[in-house]
């Protein structure tokens, strides 16, 4: 059987193959459900959101990120993020540091004391109280925009079916863009959120058009009305 007569099939038979992304969510929320038994968190909040401190360092010679963080941590300075940024010809180290916050005099003398000769470039610092105002807000924010766009959907098509469609299919890329965040160690950040928003509204948009598209077109075979 040829690719085009396995998807004529999938078209004329879909619903015996709505298993698979059933299956795809279920997978997806065990990967979620899995980070939270391990690490209290579904996803690893960043420094915009559990506080802390950001460095940006300008390190000579060559290095690895684990010596960066064994320095740190031989300063006492734990669970320590190190991560390399390349901006045209210069190349930065980020350090990113839980509270307490440290300040640029102490954050260089660490790296001086293992031996790096290393340029504080930038220093960014958030307090435990502010972030979790902000992680507070940003709750806020991701509920209030989920409903809002499940309402106008409901507005919109005014019937049941296809308005469960089109949010359980945008509930489904948040969860998988939400899992490959946990496996790929992306961490929950003011940027991610902002990514994670924009899905909702792209994810939200086409199936919007293709589910229209569908039912105004209600004659035919479901692949030519597509």
């Amino acid at each position: 059987m040829n690719a085009e007569k396995y998807f004529d099939r999938v078209y004329e038979d879909f619903d015996r193959y709505l298993w698979i992304p059933a299956a795809m969510i279920l997978l997806a929320s065990g990967v979620l459900g899995f980070n939270y038994a391990t690490t209290g968190e579904f996803l690893a909040k960043g420094t915009d959101f559990s506080g802390g401190s950001e460095i940006q360092f300008d390190i000579q010679g060559d290095f690895q990120n684990s010596e960066i963080e064994q320095a740190f941590a031989e300063a006492g300075r734990t669970q320590t993020d190190v991560l390399t940024q390349t901006t045209g010809n210069q190349t930065l180290t980020i350090v990113e540091l839980p509270p307490p916050t440290i300040d640029e005099e102490e954050a260089a003398n660490i790296l001086d004391d293992a031996g790096y000769e290393a340029e504080v470039i930038g220093l960014r610092t958030i307090s435990a109280a502010v972030s979790s105002q902000f992680f507070l807000q940003a709750q806020i924010a991701f509920v209030l925009a989920f409903t809002t766009m499940s309402l106008v959907i409901f507005i919109a098509f005014k019937d049941l079916t296809p308005s469960l469609a089109v949010i359980l299919a945008a509930f489904g890329d948040i969860v998988f863009a939400s899992a490959g965040m946990a496996v790929l160690g992306i961490p929950l950040t003011l940027g991610s959120l902002a990514a994670l928003l924009m899905l909702i509204g792209y994810s939200v948009d086409t199936d919007i058009v293709l589910s229209t598209r569908v039912l105004k077109r209600n004659r035919g075979e479901l692949k030519k009305r597509m």
